[in-house]
């Protein structure tokens, strides 16, 4: 069973882009006082710089996170959904994005989907990533052996993470369906994608 940290944790490389995201979006109060949701010695390393190929508590970062989204409705009336979509789709830069959309643009779209296993294995630190499915238009996805704990955050952000390298490849998703099965210490989750090119 994979866990490459203590507990289960995401890279420093995806908070980064994140934190100055929600810095420039809910601005710089909103992100102190939503570290301030964590304890005294916690705080401290969410405060400046944090190393890319570091592993940071998932815990850590799901409270942080919660906390924008609350502010984020309190404020500008943005419900869970719409956060957790601008979240996932707006925090990799302007100069990313292109960078992406033209690398994306010489794969098939199931190269890009094949690509998904890597790259969630480079964000979390448990769990087993597969590609079932993947057929032109249709794929299925399956995250498995994970620590019931992390169930929460993958549920939120594996269809939006999946769907935005879908899109940058020029695909659209026009359904998608998540069934998740957990015991009480683990669980696994499948994501059925249909997509079509962009009209």
């Amino acid at each position: 069973m994979r866990a490459e940290a203590p507990e289960p944790s995401i890279r420093g490389s995806y908070i980064n882009p994140s934190r100055l995201w929600i810095q420039k979006t809910y601005g710089m109060d909103v992100w102190q006082k939503s570290v301030d949701v964590l304890p005294a010695e916690e705080r401290a390393m969410y405060r400046g710089e944090l190393v890319s190929l570091a592993w940071y508590p998932l815990r850590q970062w799901t409270a942080v996170l919660g906390s924008v989204r609350d502010a984020a409705f309190a404020i500008y009336g943005e419900d869970g959904k719409l956060f957790d979509r601008r979240h996932i789709y707006e925090s990799v830069s302007g100069t990313m994005q292109t960078v992406y959309r033209v690398a994306f643009a010489l794969l098939s779209a199931t190269t890009v989907v094949a690509k998904v296993t890597p790259f969630f294995k480079r964000v979390y630190s448990h769990g087993e990533y597969q590609v079932i499915e993947n057929t032109i238009g249709h794929c299925l996805i399956r995250f498995s052996d994970a620590p019931v704990e992390m169930q929460p955050e993958l549920e939120r952000s594996f269809p939006l993470a999946t769907g935005w390298m879908l899109d940058v490849a020029g695909q659209k998703v026009i359904r998608h369906e998540l069934k998740s099965k957990s015991s009480a210490r683990y669980f696994s989750t499948d994501l059925t994608l249909d997509y079509q090119p962009k009209k």
